[in-house]
């Protein structure tokens, strides 16, 4: 299983509004965490998910912010480009 961080979400980002996104995309996600501040975490079944994920996230534009998905580090920050 690949985590994801997606950074740059509007405030009021909700979990169904983005797995619609990624169903859209055809991206098969697990469980999305959501958290005050603009950023989630996404559970992909395996990298091959998480870069198709990205790849789709990455300057999405949803109420006028830009989003951002990479991997996190072990100390739970992003490593933007997420392939790294």
């Amino acid at each position: 299983m690949s985590k994801l961080y997606v950074g740059n979400l509007p405030q009021d980002a909700a979990e169904h509004a983005l797995r619609q996104l990624l169903e859209e995309h055809g991206v098969a996600c697990g469980p999305i965490l959501v958290k005050r501040g603009g950023y989630a975490f996404i559970d992909c079944p395996d990298q091959s998910a998480a870069d198709k994920a990205i790849d789709k996230l990455n300057g999405e534009c949803e109420a006028a912010a830009r989003a951002s998905a990479g991997v996190p580090d072990r100390g739970g920050v992003a490593a933007r480009g997420g392939r790294g």
